[in-house]
């Protein structure tokens, strides 16, 4: 089944679209999964995947680590936009630094192709995230069908963590991309907290991709 693709409104206007795949929802806009356009804070519209389904349904798909075969390939090469494009740079510990700044990069229909990353990464009040490993090259319409590992929160952490991903590595877990060996390394969503820095450390090894979603809660005020 091809996604649907909800293009901008009848007056063209950005300003009338959704802000999240969970307000689509939650206003009865919903036609199931797929493509959607939103627009971000500025106006500026948008495409993203929404997952209208699992967990109440409105996921905002907001980026993906694409990850070739590293022990075939290495570490760190071009394309590498989560960590390093340039391997070990030892004057650069946080390498590309996407997790935490406002680059946007990749295409919605080919997140497991490439590392993506879209506005709502940064943009969106979010509580929840949940993380799909898909194989790569994935056509967007399987997904779901595909991924042999799908995982969600579900306490609305975030909500205590800055609101978004942006925040949660900006300002509480800083992520470095070279790691203790002074090497750099690919980097995988989410790990555990390594030094009395609280920097974390991460490591993927395979030929997938995780794709990330985001959830928030949208309240409706009727008069």
């Amino acid at each position: 089944m091809v996604p649907r693709v909800e293009h901008l409104n009848r007056s063209g206007s950005a300003a009338d679209l959704s802000t999240s795949c969970r307000q689509i929802r939650v206003e009865g806009l919903s036609h199931g999964n797929g493509v959607y356009y939103i627009r971000d804070s500025n106006m500026i519209a948008y495409p993203v995947n929404c997952d209208m389904t699992l967990g109440g349904g409105g996921w905002t798909l907001v980026a993906s680590i694409h990850e070739n075969n590293i022990r075939a390939t290495g570490r760190c090469q071009s394309g590498d936009r989560w960590s390093s494009e340039h391997g070990n740079e030892q004057n650069a510990k946080v390498g590309a630094d996407n997790w935490s700044n406002y680059n946007t990069f990749g295409h919605v229909a080919s997140a497991t192709s490439d590392d993506y990353k879209n506005q709502a990464y940064f943009d969106l009040q979010v509580r929840d995230v949940m993380i799909w490993q898909v194989p790569n090259d994935t056509p967007l319409e399987e997904y779901d069908s595909s991924s042999y590992l799908q995982y969600r929160t579900t306490d609305g952490f975030l909500k205590d963590y800055g609101g978004n991903l942006y925040h949660f590595y900006k300002t509480y877990f800083p992520i470095r991309a070279i790691n203790q060996e002074k090497s750099a390394y690919a980097l995988c969503p989410f790990g555990k907290p390594h030094g009395s820095n609280g920097d974390i450390e991460h490591g993927c090894i395979g030929s997938t991709a995780d794709i990330i979603w985001t959830q928030n809660i949208v309240e409706i005020l009727q008069l």
